[in-house]
């Protein structure tokens, strides 16, 4: 039944004016050779709440992440891209991850026009044994922070999977920050599913407005959707 509902809203996305919105995706837009890539910027997140870029992309990857002195060892949370085929770790295939074994993971979207956006975040884990470890224990604690606010999850979603989800629309200023965040610090337990998509309408038209507010709806459903059983 929520299926159909999403379904049926996504649809009414095509009614939108033709090269209005702009929409920029965590996972189709990553890239493991820049950072800052273009409005994203992939990092980690200290003791102290404040957030760093992160500078070491890592092998095998693709990831930004930091490797401490041994391939199993991590100093600090990352953003990487998972390619495998099937889901492992509770990681969908295609999907971003927040990888936090070794410290809270982080990535940064920055407004790159002042508007109005549609943003939908969904972070999940796993605590069924998939491959060699587990989803992200933590993906319960995740967070979404809009100029380093903190916002509330839209929806959460439980065993054997964990985590939250935002639809929020917000007013934007360029340059404003969008961050998701997931804590760490259990080894083989930071493997964190991760989708974050955000689209904006600079000059919307009233009825372009209230379409693409419900297409980007419909997308978020579907995605958070599919992780609850």
């Amino acid at each position: 039944m929520k299926k159909g509902i999403a379904v049926a809203l996504g649809a009414t996305l095509s009614l939108a004016t033709p090269g209005l919105a702009m929409t920029w995706d965590l996972a189709a837009d990553f890239s493991a050779v820049n950072n800052p890539d273009g409005p994203w910027q992939y990092g980690w997140r200290d003791a102290s709440g404040d957030f760093h870029l992160e500078d070491m992309p890592s092998s095998p990857g693709p990831y930004w992440h930091y490797w401490g002195s041994s391939t199993d060892t991590y100093d600090r949370g990352g953003v990487g891209l998972y390619t495998g085929a099937t889901t492992d770790y509770g990681i969908q295939p295609g999907n971003a991850i927040l990888q936090c074994d070794g410290g809270d993971a982080q990535v940064r979207w920055i407004a790159p026009v002042s508007g109005r956006f549609y943003i939908c975040v969904s972070i999940g884990g796993t605590t069924a044994w998939t491959g060699s470890g587990l989803g992200n224990y933590r993906a319960a604690e995740s967070q979404v922070d809009v100029e380093g606010a903190p916002i509330a999850p839209t929806g959460t979603w439980s065993a054997p999977d964990s985590g939250n989800i935002w639809i929020l629309t917000e007013n934007l200023t360029a340059g404003d920050t969008v961050d998701a965040w997931v804590p760490g610090g259990q080894h083989f337990a930071g493997n964190t599913d991760t989708m974050m998509t955000i689209t904006s309408e600079p000059v919307p038209e009233p009825l372009t407005l209230s379409t693409l507010g419900i297409g980007s709806l419909a997308i978020c459903l579907r995605k958070g959707l599919r992780k609850v059983k």
